[in-house]
């Protein structure tokens, strides 16, 4: 509208101005300017005021610096990403100027510009973004002119627990990782997705996850070196320990913690070459400190002497890949308890007869001692369908005591 006022004002000066320049006009312009009985000369000054009133309102809209911020509608940034919003300023006027004005955020100054500014001349211009800006909707203003922007947070995807299958797995087993990945950000983006172990990428599957949304992933890789392995994705780290299983010696004894006694104990696991096993004796008032572990080769036995006298409740376990870090099979086949203690005792008795001897002139009696000892010994089997299953009872793994 201004600019069109400006250019009816020029284009009036430009008329009346032709029409007193050019001498056959001359009267006609002047002879339609209603001034009463004034004469020649009062249309003469009526004239030149509103020649020097258009001349004055052609210049002030049309031909002055005046200036015009454009930027976008309603734009939205993203926290951290986005540095400054891009608008344009642009002198209007047909004359160089110079533009001066204050930059304000929600109503706080930020900056002073300053641009020169040719006739009809625009330039583009960055208002930058204060570093703690805070999401929500805000307010830019460069003079008169204000822009509100909506501040978003940037894509942040939050990874919950990481599921591992193994805890403890052998190496070249497989290793089975599955994940869940929220993006809770303001706007959607691709989560990169790699997985590394001990600090090393062992796979990546990137995902693209929208706004507010939750994304499952799933990885499998296996490893080649024995040890602890630190898994880490995104935010979320569990560790997984890889080992090398070994099959140890039959009648190995894995802990022993009573000596002295008399009686004996032998243990069988007739199971052929399909699973070793292990045996464990514990105390009937601390089933969860074994006092003897042994280890039994499938198909073997073993036997172990010194038991001192008590009441013990037998735990055995078959399996297979034996590890020395967990001290348990990595391969069950089960784990089982017999329902009635194993009593130890040892009794002892003294018998003693009399032998007479007779000579030439007397007759004599010799009385012999003999000491008698009786211990228990026991043959108990690794295998509850040898001895009878109502004989043993299923142990779940979490009551298992643990080999020390």
């Amino acid at each position: 509208m201004r600019e069109w006022l400006g250019a009816v004002a020029t284009v009036l000066l430009a008329v009346l101005g032709l029409g007193l320049a050019v001498s056959p006009l001359r009267p006609a312009v002047l002879s339609r300017i209603p001034v009463g009985k004034g004469g020649a000369k009062v249309r003469l000054a009526v004239l030149a005021s509103l020649l020097g009133a258009l001349a004055f309102l052609a210049f002030v809209l049309l031909w002055a610096p005046h200036y015009r911020v454009m930027g976008p509608d309603s734009p939205t940034v993203v926290l951290g990403v986005t540095r400054a919003v891009t608008v344009q300023v642009k002198n209007d006027g047909l004359v160089a100027g110079t533009y001066r004005r204050s930059y304000t955020v929600d109503g706080y100054k930020r900056a002073d510009l300053e641009l020169h500014l040719d006739g009809r001349q625009r330039r583009t211009i960055s208002l930058v973004l204060p570093l703690d800006l805070s999401p929500g909707a805000h307010t830019l203003a460069l003079g008169g002119t204000e822009i509100a922007v909506m501040a978003l947070r940037p894509a942040d995807f939050r990874v919950g627990k990481l599921n591992v299958k193994p805890k403890v797995a052998k190496i070249g087993e497989a290793i089975e990782v599955r994940a869940s990945v929220e993006n809770v950000g303001d706007i959607g983006g691709t989560f990169p997705g790699v997985l590394t172990a001990n600090g090393h990428r062992v796979e990546a599957y990137a995902a693209e996850i929208g706004p507010g949304q939750k994304a499952s992933l799933y990885f499998n890789f296996e490893r080649r070196g024995s040890g602890r392995c630190r898994l880490r994705l995104g935010n979320a780290t569990t560790t997984v320990m890889v080992v090398k299983p070994v099959r140890l010696a039959n009648g190995y004894i894995l802990h022993r913690a009573l000596f002295g006694g008399s009686g004996q104990v032998t243990f069988k696991n007739p199971y052929g070459s399909r699973w070793d096993g292990i045996a464990l004796m514990v105390r009937s008032n601390a089933p969860r400190k074994p006092v003897i572990a042994v280890y039994v080769r499938a198909g073997g036995s073993c036997t172990v002497t010194g038991i001192p006298d008590g009441v013990y409740g037998v735990y055995f376990c078959l399996g297979r890949d034996w590890n020395t870090y967990t001290r348990d099979f990595l391969t069950t086949l089960e784990r089982a308890r017999y329902r009635a203690p194993f009593a130890f005792s040892t009794s002892s008795w003294t018998t003693s007869w009399t032998e007479y001897q007779v000579g030439w002139w007397d007759v004599w009696a010799i009385t012999h001692y003999q000491r008698h000892t009786q211990t228990s010994n026991w043959t108990i089997y690794l295998n509850p369908i040898h001895q009878g299953r109502w004989m043993t009872a299923y142990v779940p793994s979490r009551r298992f005591p643990p080999v020390p």
